[in-house]
């Protein structure tokens, strides 16, 4: 019996498939009739996977932040209408998190809905986004503004293509491992730890652990995606890290990998739980055993305060001046409260930045 894990959906039922080696992961996807849209790097990687494929099958793109934006879609838009692509076509998508964006896109806005399927090829991708239906490209510079549900009908993941993850890339999808494994519980912030130990090291050779950690994060996922599918409510505390993680790849014109910067996010809003009373001061210590020694210093690039309050201000999570936080009281312990940009949150980022700026960030 293959591992697999079924996402209840509004929309549609979908399930993640697990394949213990290439070759199993080649048979589940392989199709003479079907399009391929792959990434790049992920074709040179693994040129066997699409080999026995027609060449006019396939679009192979290059994942930047870039692709990530309606000039993007349109490449896939211009694919579908040369080779004539209908509601019965099989659409195979195989990349992270930015071709499952601009793909998610496509595929829904395409004839009003085409089904596709997809594999997720980074730690990022397989741990946290594959799943969740949700879609979001960037539009004039403002991060992830337009967007869309749209689920693959499948999903088929193979964890050992994290052995080839640059450990850039790497440390950018365990970003969002951190993010699930201190919203689930705190037996999985212990193997946080213990992986995190490996990390520093850089042995990313070892996937069994990895592994574990990417079925507990998408079971973490999957109990809130399947209660507030649409992210009215209680999903929305899976945005834990993702404001200000998300403002400081915007002003840092995306210098900073997208982990790197939900990993800062936490410690921000950790520290302002913690100053505002929520957040037990040794457990927002505690924390930062998972990633301090992880991730590099921010100091090469600098940026305006005023300037990232301004990119919250864009935020979808912003209301009449106010922006709704995921805060922590302990690891598995979330609540969702709405902080003023102007009054709270300014007064308390810069503090963050004057006496806990672990990440030696530059903000002026």
């Amino acid at each position: 019996m293959r591992d697999q894990i079924n996402i209840t959906s509004e929309i549609k039922d979908y399930t993640v498939i697990f394949a213990k080696t290439i070759d199993g992961l080649i048979d589940d996807i392989l199709d003479k009739n079907a399009f391929y849209i792959i990434d790049k790097k992920v074709n040179e990687l693994y040129p066997t996977i699409l080999q026995n494929v027609d060449g006019y099958r396939i679009l192979t793109l290059t994942s930047n932040e870039e692709l990530k934006t309606l000039i993007g879609a349109e490449e896939i838009f211009d694919f579908f209408i040369k080779n004539n692509i209908n509601k019965q076509s099989k659409i195979i998508a195989l990349g992270g998190g930015v071709i499952q964006d601009v793909v998610t896109l496509a595929t829904h806005i395409f004839h009003r809905g085409l089904s596709w399927t997809y594999v997720p090829t980074t730690l990022l991708a397989m741990s946290d986004s594959c799943i969740g239906a949700k879609s979001a490209i960037n539009y004039k510079g403002v991060k992830n503004p337009l967007g869309v549900f749209h689920p693959p009908g499948d999903i088929f993941l193979y964890p050992g293509l994290i052995q080839t993850l640059s450990y850039s890339d790497l440390l950018s999808g365990y970003g969002e491992v951190i993010k699930l494994g201190l919203i689930g519980n705190k037996n999985t912030s212990l193997m946080l730890n213990i992986n995190s130990v490996g990390l520093v090291a850089k042995n990313n050779t070892n996937t069994d652990m990895l592994e574990v950690l990417v079925k507990s994060s998408l079971m973490t996922k999957k109990t809130y995606i399947e209660e507030d599918e649409f992210d009215l409510g209680v999903r929305r505390i899976l945005n834990y890290g993702h404001t200000f993680g998300h403002a400081l790849e915007s002003v840092m014109n995306n210098k900073i990998p997208h982990g790197q910067a939900v990993v800062i996010g936490i410690d921000i809003v950790n520290y302002i739980s913690y100053r505002l009373g929520f957040l037990p001061e040794n457990i927002f210590r505690e924390c930062r055993c998972y990633y301090d020694k992880l991730y590099s210093d921010c100091s090469l690039v600098s940026f305006e305060v005023c300037l990232l309050l301004d990119r919250i201000k864009n935020d979808k999570k912003t209301s009449n001046g106010d922006i709704l936080l995921a805060l922590m009281r302990s690891p598995g312990d979330f609540f969702l409260k709405r902080v003023s940009i102007d009054g709270e949150l300014h007064a308390l980022f810069v503090s963050y930045l004057d006496n806990e700026n672990i990440f030696k960030l530059k903000g002026y």
